[in-house]
């Protein structure tokens, strides 16, 4: 992996950095308030809450009861987030970290529910990051290594499920994170 004091020192790691945070990080912000909330997101929302109680409303699919109903406002604690979890087909880290974003957020309504897609933004960065990092430690010249990272940054798939309120980033992050890993062990 690259060391951040050798990022530092190379001004051509820099340079590839910051155009692919660019090409990477624009279009997920300027597609952000485009849409409303699926009702997938709805429930993902709901667990983060921790709140088990709320599940039926989830399928009305509209943003309404979240932008209004004060019970969506009220987070629930740790471990009912955790049992919230267990129903659904993610590992609950996610819902964890919304929960604490949630909770330390003064945010409500729509400005909490876009800021929360934010982490997606990370991730997604993030994993942009590995990629390249991981393709110049298998030495591949800089111009493909960034054109990987590209690729993946500005995959139709990727820049359409980064948007939503659900685990796919972080998904995303961990397979290349698992994948970098399993690359230095070899």
């Amino acid at each position: 992996m690259l060391s951040p004091k050798r990022l530092l020192r190379d001004k051509t790691t820099l340079l590839i950095l910051a155009i692919l945070a660019g090409f990477v990080v624009a279009p997920r912000l300027a597609s952000r308030d485009v849409r409303g909330l699926w009702e997938d997101e709805v429930i993902s929302y709901i667990v983060a809450l921790g709140r088990s109680d709320l599940l039926s409303l989830s399928s009305q699919a509209d943003q309404a009861p979240i932008l209004t109903d004060q019970r969506f406002h009220d987070p629930g604690t740790v471990m009912s987030v955790l049992q919230c979890a267990r129903n659904t087909e993610y590992p609950p880290l996610y819902y964890l970290l919304l929960h604490g974003s949630i909770r330390l957020s003064p945010l409500r309504g729509p400005s909490l529910v876009r800021w929360l897609t934010l982490w997606n933004v990370v991730f997604a960065a993030l994993t942009a990051m590995v990629i390249l990092s991981l393709c110049r430690r298998a030495r591949v010249p800089d111009g493909v290594a960034f054109l990987a990272s590209a690729l993946w940054g500005l995959s139709a798939w990727d820049l359409a499920v980064g948007l939503q309120l659900k685990a796919y980033a972080l998904g995303s992050l961990l397979t290349v994170l698992g994948v970098a890993l399993a690359y230095e062990l070899r």
